[in-house]
């Protein structure tokens, strides 16, 4: 597994993933989700075979507030340690 920035939105890979956990706001709404991503502190992917099995998203004021809004992992690979690996390449970031 690889984790990396996550700096080019792909609807293609990235609605799957929502999809696959059931948030359907983020889904159903992919214009709302490509502003979310655009206007994030930090995004990270984590990836197997460069597929995208799962993503931590980071908001906040870029100064003193840091919120992990998103982090999900693809039904298929939990219970890997890629939640764990991706929350803790946010923290050393």
């Amino acid at each position: 597994m690889v984790i990396d920035l996550y700096s080019h939105y792909n609807e293609a890979e990235i609605l799957p993933l929502y999809r696959s956990v059931g948030w359907s706001n983020y889904y159903e709404h992919p214009e709302m989700l490509a502003k979310a991503y655009a206007n994030s502190l930090c995004i990270l992917g984590a990836y197997e075979d460069e597929k995208l099995v799962g993503i931590i998203r980071a908001v906040g004021d870029g100064h003193s507030i840091l919120f992990i809004q998103d982090i999900l992992v693809d039904p298929e690979y939990q219970r890997r340690g890629i939640g764990t690996a991706l929350t803790n390449a946010l923290l050393e970031k």
